[in-house]
Protein backbone atom coordinates (compact mmCIF):
# COMPACT_ATOMS: atom_id res chain seq x y z
CA UNK A 1 0.00 0.00 0.00
CA UNK A 2 2.70 2.34 1.03
CA UNK A 3 4.73 1.66 -2.66
CA UNK A 4 1.34 2.53 -4.74
CA UNK A 5 0.92 5.59 -2.69
CA UNK A 6 5.01 6.88 -3.51
CA UNK A 7 4.37 5.68 -7.24
CA UNK A 8 0.46 8.07 -7.44
CA UNK A 9 2.56 10.98 -5.57
CA UNK A 10 5.46 10.43 -8.48
CA UNK A 11 2.62 10.74 -10.74
CA UNK A 12 0.89 13.67 -9.91
CA UNK A 13 4.58 15.56 -9.59
CA UNK A 14 5.26 14.29 -12.70
CA UNK A 15 1.75 16.60 -13.88
CA UNK A 16 3.19 19.86 -12.09
CA UNK A 17 6.36 20.04 -14.32
CA UNK A 18 6.92 23.31 -15.20
CA UNK A 19 4.31 24.79 -13.23
CA UNK A 20 5.87 27.31 -10.46
CA UNK A 21 5.40 26.47 -6.65
CA UNK A 22 4.26 29.61 -4.99
CA UNK A 23 4.80 29.38 -1.23
CA UNK A 24 3.32 33.08 0.02
CA UNK A 25 -0.42 33.06 0.43
CA UNK A 26 -2.96 35.46 -2.06
CA UNK A 27 -3.66 39.21 -0.75
CA UNK A 28 -6.82 39.92 -2.12
CA UNK A 29 -7.27 44.09 -2.19
CA UNK A 30 -8.26 46.84 -4.37
CA UNK A 31 -4.51 46.72 -6.67
CA UNK A 32 -5.79 42.43 -7.18
CA UNK A 33 -9.44 43.74 -7.91
CA UNK A 34 -8.77 46.58 -10.31
CA UNK A 35 -5.82 43.54 -12.24
CA UNK A 36 -8.43 41.28 -13.13
CA UNK A 37 -11.14 43.58 -14.08
CA UNK A 38 -8.35 44.75 -16.39
CA UNK A 39 -7.80 41.18 -17.41
CA UNK A 40 -11.80 41.33 -18.24
CA UNK A 41 -12.16 44.45 -19.96
CA UNK A 42 -8.87 43.54 -22.20
CA UNK A 43 -10.89 40.19 -23.07
CA UNK A 44 -14.07 42.01 -23.89
CA UNK A 45 -11.79 44.39 -26.21
CA UNK A 46 -11.07 41.47 -27.87
CA UNK A 47 -14.48 40.50 -28.24
CA UNK A 48 -13.95 36.88 -25.74
CA UNK A 49 -16.77 37.83 -23.86
CA UNK A 50 -18.14 34.77 -22.43
CA UNK A 51 -14.02 34.95 -21.30
CA UNK A 52 -14.46 37.72 -19.58
CA UNK A 53 -17.81 36.95 -17.54
CA UNK A 54 -15.74 33.66 -16.90
CA UNK A 55 -12.49 36.16 -15.56
CA UNK A 56 -14.97 38.17 -13.34
CA UNK A 57 -17.14 35.36 -11.81
CA UNK A 58 -13.73 33.98 -10.33
CA UNK A 59 -12.63 37.27 -9.01
CA UNK A 60 -16.11 37.54 -6.86
CA UNK A 61 -15.42 34.19 -6.35
CA UNK A 62 -12.07 34.51 -5.06
CA UNK A 63 -12.81 37.86 -3.25
CA UNK A 64 -16.15 35.90 -1.03
CA UNK A 65 -13.67 32.73 -0.49
CA UNK A 66 -10.76 35.41 0.61
CA UNK A 67 -12.47 37.09 2.89
CA UNK A 68 -14.45 33.56 4.15
CA UNK A 69 -10.91 32.07 5.09
CA UNK A 70 -9.86 35.54 6.62
CA UNK A 71 -12.80 35.14 9.14
CA UNK A 72 -12.32 31.67 9.63
CA UNK A 73 -16.01 30.67 7.86
CA UNK A 74 -16.08 27.00 6.76
CA UNK A 75 -15.49 27.11 2.87
CA UNK A 76 -16.06 23.12 2.13
CA UNK A 77 -19.65 22.92 1.23
CA UNK A 78 -20.22 26.29 -0.52
CA UNK A 79 -17.11 26.18 -2.74
CA UNK A 80 -18.41 27.43 -6.35
CA UNK A 81 -21.61 28.48 -5.14
CA UNK A 82 -21.69 32.53 -4.87
CA UNK A 83 -25.29 32.62 -3.36
CA UNK A 84 -24.76 30.47 -0.45
CA UNK A 85 -20.87 31.56 -0.09
CA UNK A 86 -22.70 35.42 -0.32
CA UNK A 87 -25.46 34.39 2.20
CA UNK A 88 -22.71 33.70 4.81
CA UNK A 89 -20.63 35.98 4.40
CA UNK A 90 -23.11 39.03 4.23
CA UNK A 91 -24.54 37.47 7.76
CA UNK A 92 -21.19 37.42 9.35
CA UNK A 93 -20.31 41.59 8.05
CA UNK A 94 -23.92 42.51 9.06
CA UNK A 95 -24.98 42.78 5.37
CA UNK A 96 -28.16 40.66 6.02
CA UNK A 97 -30.72 42.54 4.46
CA UNK A 98 -33.59 41.96 7.57
CA UNK A 99 -31.03 43.70 10.15
CA UNK A 100 -30.43 46.98 8.17
CA UNK A 101 -32.72 49.72 9.88
CA UNK A 102 -32.74 52.27 6.23
CA UNK A 103 -35.91 50.87 3.99
CA UNK A 104 -33.73 51.91 0.93
CA UNK A 105 -30.63 50.49 2.20
CA UNK A 106 -32.41 47.76 3.31
CA UNK A 107 -33.73 46.85 -0.39
CA UNK A 108 -30.57 47.86 -1.79
CA UNK A 109 -28.71 45.00 0.15
CA UNK A 110 -31.60 42.65 -0.73
CA UNK A 111 -30.76 43.13 -4.10
CA UNK A 112 -27.11 42.59 -3.78
CA UNK A 113 -28.28 38.77 -2.78
CA UNK A 114 -30.66 38.64 -5.79
CA UNK A 115 -27.96 40.24 -8.07
CA UNK A 116 -25.51 37.40 -7.01
CA UNK A 117 -27.87 35.11 -7.47
CA UNK A 118 -28.55 35.87 -11.24
CA UNK A 119 -24.77 36.04 -11.76
CA UNK A 120 -24.02 32.96 -10.64
CA UNK A 121 -27.12 31.55 -13.38
CA UNK A 122 -25.88 34.16 -15.88
CA UNK A 123 -22.42 32.30 -16.12
CA UNK A 124 -23.64 28.74 -15.80
CA UNK A 125 -25.32 29.69 -19.36
CA UNK A 126 -22.93 32.12 -21.19
CA UNK A 127 -19.49 31.69 -20.04
CA UNK A 128 -17.04 29.55 -21.29
CA UNK A 129 -15.83 27.51 -17.89
CA UNK A 130 -18.58 25.04 -19.36
CA UNK A 131 -19.07 22.17 -22.10
CA UNK A 132 -21.46 23.47 -24.17
CA UNK A 133 -24.47 21.73 -25.85
CA UNK A 134 -25.33 22.72 -29.28
CA UNK A 135 -29.17 24.13 -28.86
CA UNK A 136 -28.42 25.87 -25.18
CA UNK A 137 -25.49 27.92 -25.76
CA UNK A 138 -26.01 31.37 -25.55
CA UNK A 139 -23.37 33.67 -26.74
CA UNK A 140 -23.32 37.04 -24.70
CA UNK A 141 -23.48 40.25 -26.89
CA UNK A 142 -21.32 43.33 -25.64
CA UNK A 143 -23.41 45.32 -23.59
CA UNK A 144 -23.99 42.33 -21.85
CA UNK A 145 -20.32 41.35 -21.07
CA UNK A 146 -19.47 45.20 -20.08
CA UNK A 147 -22.63 45.31 -17.87
CA UNK A 148 -21.71 41.64 -16.17
CA UNK A 149 -18.06 42.66 -15.36
CA UNK A 150 -19.28 46.15 -13.81
CA UNK A 151 -21.46 44.55 -11.41
CA UNK A 152 -18.89 41.91 -9.83
CA UNK A 153 -16.85 44.99 -10.06
CA UNK A 154 -19.12 47.16 -7.93
CA UNK A 155 -20.06 44.17 -5.28
CA UNK A 156 -16.10 43.20 -4.86
CA UNK A 157 -14.97 46.34 -3.93
CA UNK A 158 -18.35 47.30 -1.83
CA UNK A 159 -17.79 43.67 -0.10
CA UNK A 160 -13.63 44.54 0.37
CA UNK A 161 -14.66 47.52 1.98
CA UNK A 162 -17.21 46.37 4.07
CA UNK A 163 -14.59 43.76 5.70
CA UNK A 164 -11.62 45.94 5.71
CA UNK A 165 -13.80 48.72 7.25
CA UNK A 166 -15.00 46.29 10.14
CA UNK A 167 -11.51 44.63 10.54
CA UNK A 168 -10.60 48.49 11.31
CA UNK A 169 -12.86 48.85 13.86
CA UNK A 170 -12.29 45.50 15.81
CA UNK A 171 -8.84 46.59 15.54
CA UNK A 172 -9.40 50.23 17.26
Amino acid sequence: MKNEIEKLRCEIDKLFVGFVSVNNTIKIDFEYIKEQIKKSENKIQSSDYDGAMTNARSLLESVLLFIMSGLNLNTDNCKGNLPKMYKILANKLDLNHTTCIDASLRQLLSGCFSIIDALSCIRNKTSDAHGKEKIKYYKPELRYAKFYVNIIRSLCEFILEVHQTREDRIKN
